[in-house]
Formats: structure tokens, sequence, C-alpha cells
């Protein structure tokens, strides 16, 4: 087994079973680098529970956070952006088709009174919609 597994072994050497205990005590014997490595991770966590050797967290405290945490409630998405996307849509629609009735000879189009209609009620539409997203996204 390569280094870089007995040093993860080692991270959770006091909770590690008899067999994989006896395999990492094998292997310490015999590389110089892991028992380093070992005595390394000793001196820090004697240095920390030293440090934090009078600290100890409320009962409460997982308590207190699972409740906080089933509090807390995400605001629900806005479907402004969508509304915008499709009012944006709808106003490239009447800006193409305003630009067809004015640009295109009438001959290759829909009458010109069907298409001046169609490009006011997607006007209407945008201007609408667009009033709408504005107002809603200000609540």
């Amino acid at each position: 087994m390569p280094c870089s597994d007995f040093e993860n072994l080692l991270i959770n050497y006091a909770e590690l079973a008899p067999a994989d205990r006896g395999r990492t005590d094998l292997h310490l014997l015999a590389c110089a680098e892991c028992r380093d490595w070992f005595e390394s991770l000793a001196e820090v966590d004697a240095a920390l529970a030293s440090a934090f050797e009078g600290v100890h967290a409320p009962a409460t405290l997982a308590v207190g956070v699972q409740h906080l945490v089933a509090q807390s409630v995400t605001p629900p998405v806005s479907a402004v952006p969508e509304i915008l996307d499709f009012v944006g849509g709808l106003g490239v629609i009447c800006a193409t088709a305003l630009l067809a009735y004015f640009f295109l000879p009438p001959s290759t189009l829909l009458s010109a009174p069907i298409l001046f209609a169609w490009s006011s009620v997607l006007l209407g539409l945008t201007v609408a919609a667009s009033v709408w997203a504005l107002s809603s996204s200000e609540s």
C-alpha cells in the first residue's frame, strides 16, 4: 500500500479497526517518512487539545442550529427574468413587423392593415408586460 494511503489511515489512527491498526503499525516501523507524519499529527493533536481544553459547546447548540436552519426559508424564485425575456422577444417581433410594414412592398406581405394590427397588438402586449414586470419587481 502506498504511503499516501497510510497517511489517510494515520489521520484516524484512534478509530482504526484492529486489523488496519496492525498493518499501519508495521508500516510505521518500516517507513521513517510516515513515522514523521504520524509524530507531527500527534503534536498538532496535543496542541489543539491543550488549547481548547476548557472549551465545551453547550448541549443545546445542535438543536438551536437545526431550529435556525428549519426556520430559514428560501425566498421564492422570481418570474421577472422570464417575463422580461418574453417581453424582449415580443419587442423583437414587433420591431421586425414594423420594419417589414414600412420597408417591404405591400404585395409581399399580408395586407397592410392586418400587419399593422398585429404589430399594434404585439407592441401593446410588450408595453403591458413591461409595466407589469417592473411593478412586480419593486415589491
